[in-house]
C-alpha cells in the first residue's frame, strides 16, 4: 500500500510512490494542474482513508474489502466531492484563492456501537491532508430524510464472499442432480467437496431491485454457462437471494426458480424428480449438451467444447477511470471558447435498464472505465490520460490510458457549396474540413460496454455520444403461448425489449451566468393569397416561429410530431444583429419512456422527460445516489423533486437531458451487439452566439473560382485554387464540359 506519497522536487504536481504502485511519478491530474480544481483523486487519497480509519467511532474493517467478514463496517468509496462553483470561477477567472478540496466518502455500517446500523455518508477535508469530517445527512434538502437504510447498501465484495458460499451449499446439495439436467455442466467451485470444475462449468450473476422497500433486501441470482459472452447462455436457473437483516447467518436462498416452477429447497427439487423421473428439465440444455462449438471470435472459442480444459477470461486489462464522482460517470473537463468565455460543466451519465429496473451508477458505473486498446478503442494518433479510483478497496488503483484524446476529420465537410452558373460552368466552389477533438473512455458494465465521446467541433459546437456494445442479457426461451417480450436468438434463448436512458447534467454559462432557456414553437399562421392570381386559394398557411420562455422549473417530453427548437439564451447580451446570444439543445438520439409514469418507480423519473430546466445549486448536484438500484420504488432521492416550479428565467440555470435507446434483441445481437443504431447523443451549436461562422476565417477552407470578382470578396487567408487535393495530382472542373 502507497502510505507516503513524496512530491517531486521539481515540481508539485507529481508524486513519488513507494509500495505497490513501484518508484514512479504519478500524475495528480491531467486537467488544470495548476489550479487543481478538475483534478481526481490519487493516491493521496491514502491520507483520507486512513484519516477515517482512525475514527475510533466507526470500527472499520481493518484490511482489503475483498477479504472483509459480511457482517463488518467498510469503506464503499472515496472520491472527491464537488467544488462550490462560484469560488472555483473566482479562483480559475479572476485569481481568486483557490477552493479548499474535500474527499467523499461513504461508509458501510453493518452493526456499529454509536451509529447503528446505516450507510453513511461524510465529507473529509481538506486535501492533500485530512483534519476535519463531517455527516452529510440532512445536507440536500430533496433527499428522504433520515439514515440511509444498510439494506440500500451497494453491492461489495464483502457481500459476494456470503453470497457465493449459500451458492456453495446450494449446490453441493444438488452436486450430482444438476450433471444430469444440465448436459453435464457443473457450478464452477463447490467448496464442501473440494471439487473445481475444469470443463463445461457454470457459474451465477446477480442484479436488481432488492426489494419493494428499505425494510428487506432481496434479490434474484441466477446461472449462466462460465464462457465468453457467458450473459447469453443462461440455462434457466434462478435463486431469490434474502440478505435481509444484520446477521449474515440468516442470510439465504429463499426460492428457486427451475422447470418452471418456483421452489422452497433444493430438497424439494431432489425430492420431486426423484419420484418424477425425466420430470421437466429434459430441454433444460437444448443444444449445448453435445458440446458443439457454435461461434468463433478470430479464432477463439465462443463454446468451450466440452473436451477442452478451456481457461476463460475477458481478455482484457482492468482499469477502471477515476472520475469526479467515480459512482456516477465521467465529469467532462471545462471547455471554453475564448474570447467569448462560455463553459460546459458536464456530468453524468446514468444508465437505467427498465425492465431489470438496473443503475449502473449503483454498481459504480464511472468506477469501472477500463484501459483502451490503442488501434482499436482509440486510434493511433491517440494521447493517454491515466487516473485513479478507489472503489470498495483498502487502496486507490492506478488505471492507464483509460481516456484518449485525438483528432480526426468528420466524414461530412464543415461547410461545402458548389454554385453553377448555369451555362456549362460554375462560379465558385468553396468547402471547410470539419476537425474535431474527440475525448472518449469506455466502461464495461457486466454484460454492456458503454463508450463516451465528448467531441468539440471547429464551429464552437460540442456533441456528446453514447455508444452501446456487449451482450443482451439472455433468458431461457419458452414459447408458451403469449405474446413475446423479444425474439429468439438461438436454440434455448432469447432476449427482451429493454431502454437504455444516459442522464446528462450541464450548466451552461453563456455568455455570464445570467441565462434562461426558451424554444421555438413552429405552427401554422394564416396567410391572405387574394393578392395572387385567382387560381390560388383565398387563404392558406404557412409555417410561423414564435418564441417561448421558460419561466419556471419545467420538465419536457418531447413530441416528433412538434417542432421545438429548445436553446440556451444569455439575457443583456446581444450579437451584431440585435440577436440574443445562446446555444440550441438538441437531442439527436433519445428513446421515450415505455413504462407508463403511474407505473414507473420514483428512482426513475428522471427517465420521463426528455429535458428538464432547474436552477443550479451546489446541492443539487446529482439526479441520483447510489442506492435507488436496491428500492427504486423508495428511493433516498427523486430527481422529480428538484422540478418544483422555482423561478429560472435570467438565473444561473441546469439543463438535464435524457438520451438512449431502444433495443430489442435479435439473431444479429449473437455473438454480441454491434454498435449499429446503438447509440445515444446531443449537441449543444452556437445559437446566434457569434455574428457568422466563426469557421469563416479558417485557413483550411478551399474556394475555386472562375472570376476575379469572386477572389476580390474572399475571406483573407482563404486558399484560392491550392487545395491539398490538386497537391497530390487531382484537377476539377466539376462535370461542367460541354
Amino acid at each position: 500500500m502507497c502510505t507516503e506519497p513524496t512530491p517531486c522536487p521539481a515540481s508539485g504536481g507529481y508524486f513519488f510512490c513507494p509500495g505497490t504502485y513501484g518508484c514512479r511519478s504519478l500524475a495528480l491530474g491531467p486537467w488544470m494542474a495548476d489550479s487543481c480544481t478538475s483534478q481526481c483523486l490519487t493516491p493521496l487519497q491514502l491520507p483520507m482513508y486512513q484519516f477515517l480509519m482512525a475514527q475510533e467511532e466507526f470500527d472499520l474493517y481493518d484490511g482489503d474489502n475483498d477479504y472483509a467478514p459480511p457482517g463488518s463496517n467498510y469503506i464503499m468509496t472515496i472520491e472527491l466531492a464537488p467544488l462550490p462553483k462560484l469560488a472555483t470561477l473566482e479562483h480559475l477567472d479572476n485569481g481568486g484563492p483557490r477552493p479548499e478540496r474535500c474527499a467523499y466518502a461513504v461508509i458501510v455500517l453493518m452493526n456499529n456501537e454509536k451509529y447503528g446500523s446505516q450507510v453513511m455518508e461524510v465529507e473529509v477535508c481538506a486535501l492533500p491532508t485530512a483534519t476535519t469530517w463531517r455527516n452529510l445527512e440532512g445536507t440536500v434538502p430533496k433527499r428522504k430524510p433520515g439514515p440511509i437504510s444498510i439494506n440500500s447498501r451497494p453491492s461489495s465484495a464483502a457481500e459476494e464472499v456470503r453470497l457465493y458460499e449459500l451458492l456453495d451449499e446450494l449446490f453441493d446439495k444438488l452436486f450430482d442432480f444438476l450433471p444430469v439436467v444440465f448436459g453435464g455442466w457443473q457450478f464452477e467451485l463447490v467448496a464442501a467437496r473440494n471439487y473445481t470444475c475444469k470443463a463445461k462449468c457454470i457459474t451465477a450473476t446477480w442484479g436488481a431491485p432488492r426489494g419493494g422497500n428499505s425494510s428487506v433486501r432481496k434479490y434474484w441470482a441466477w446461472v449462466t454457462r462460465l464462457v465468453e459472452g457467458m450473459y447469453l447462455h443462461v440455462p434457466g436457473m434462478e435463486m431469490l437471494m434474502d440478505m435481509t437483516g444484520l446477521d449474515p447467518t440468516e442470510w439465504k436462498v429463499a426460492k428457486i426458480h427451475l422447470a418452471g416452477r418456483l421452489w422452497d429447497s433444493p430438497e424439494e427439487i431432489l425430492e420431486f424428480f426423484a419420484a418424477n423421473p425425466g420430470g421437466d428439465v429434459t430441454d433444460l440444455m437444448t443444444g449445448l449438451s453435445d458440446g458443439t462449438t457454435v461461434y468463433k471470435f478470430n479464432s477463439e472459442l465462443f463454446y468451450a467444447p466440452s473436451d477442452e480444459n478451456a481457461s476463460y477470461s475477458a481478455n482484457q486489462v482492468r482499469a477502471p477511470l477515476s472520475a469526479a464522482r467515480p459512482a456516477s460517470g465521467r465529469a467532462g473537463p471545462s471547455s471554453q471558447f475564448e474570447p467569448h468565455g462560455k463553459r460546459y460543466f458536464i456530468t453524468g451519465p446514468r444508465h437505467h435498464a427498465v425492465l431489470d429496473a438496473l443503475l449502473d451508477n449503483e454498481w459504480g458505473m464511472g468506477s469501472f472505465h477500463y484501459e483502451l486498446v490503442h488501434g482499436v478503442d482509440c486510434p493511433l494518433n491517440s494521447v493517454y490520460l491515466d487516473f485513479h479510483t478507489m472503489w470498495d478497496s483498502a487502496e486507490p488503483a492506478f488505471r492507464p490510458r483509460s481516456v484518449c484524446m485525438f483528432e480526426k476529420k468528420n466524414d461530412l465537410p464543415m461547410r461545402r457549396h458548389l454554385d453553377k452558373d448555369f451555362l456549362g460552368s460554375y462560379k465558385f466552389y468553396q468547402g471547410l474540413p470539419d476537425n474535431m477533438l474527440i475525448i472518449r473512455s469506455i466502461a464495461p458494465v457486466f454484460n454492456c460496454n458503454y463508450m463516451f465521446d465528448m467531441i468539440l467541433h471547429t464551429d464552437g459546437s460540442l456533441q456528446f455520444n453514447v455508444a452501446m456494445y456487449g451482450y443482451p442479457q439472455g433468458a431461457k426461451y419458452a414459447n408458451n403461448g403469449k405474446e413475446p417480450t423479444g425474439f429468439k436468438y438461438y436454440s434455448d434463448q432469447g432476449g427482451s425489449f429493454h431502454q437504455h436512458f444516459i442522464h446528462l447534467k450541464m450548466d451552461l454559462d453563456i455568455a455570464g451566468r445570467s441565462n434562461t432557456l426558451a424554444y421555438e414553437e413552429v405552427y401554422g399562421g394564416k396567410i391572405d393569397r387574394s393578392v395572387w392570381d385567382d387560381t390560388y386559394p383565398s387563404t392558406g398557411r404557412q409555417p410561423m416561429v414564435r418564441t417561448k420562455v421558460v419561466p419556471h422549473k419545467t420538465a419536457f417530453k418531447l413530441n416528433p410530431a412538434r417542432a421545438q427548437i429548445f436553446h440556451v439564451m444569455a439575457e443583456g447580451k446581444r450579437n451584431r444583429w440585435g440577436e440574443k446570444r445562446g446555444y440550441m439543445i438538441h437531442l439527436e438520439k433519445y428513446a421515450h419512456q415505455a413504462v407508463d409514469d403511474e407505473f414507473l418507480p420514483a428512482a426513475h423519473s428522471w427517465t420521463s422527460p426528455q429535458l428538464v430546466v432547474t436552477k443550479r445549486k451546489d446541492n443539487e448536484y446529482f439526479s441520483c445516489t447510489l442506492y435507488e438500484g436496491s428500492h427504486p420504488f423508495t428511493p433516498v432521492l427523486d430527481f422529480m423533486d428538484f422540478v418544483d416550479r422555482e423561478y429560472v428565467k435570467g438565473q444561473d440555470i441546469v439543463i438535464w437531458a435524457t438520451i438512449g435507446n431502444n433495443h430489442v434483441p435479435t439473431a444479429e445481437d449473437a455473438p454480441s451487439t454491434n454498435v449499429n443504431m446503438g447509440y445515444g447523443g446531443l449537441w449543444l451549436k452556437p445559437h446566434n452566439y457569434f455574428d457568422e461562422d466563426r469557421t469563416r476565417d479558417l485557413r483550411e477552407t478551399v474556394l475555386y473560382i472562375t472570376s476575379t470578382d469572386y477572389m476580390a470578396a474572399a475571406a483573407p487567408g482563404t486558399i484560392i485554387a491550392e487545395s491539398p487535393a490538386l497537391q497530390v495530382g487531382f484537377e476539377y472542373d466539376f462535370g461542367m464540359q460541354t
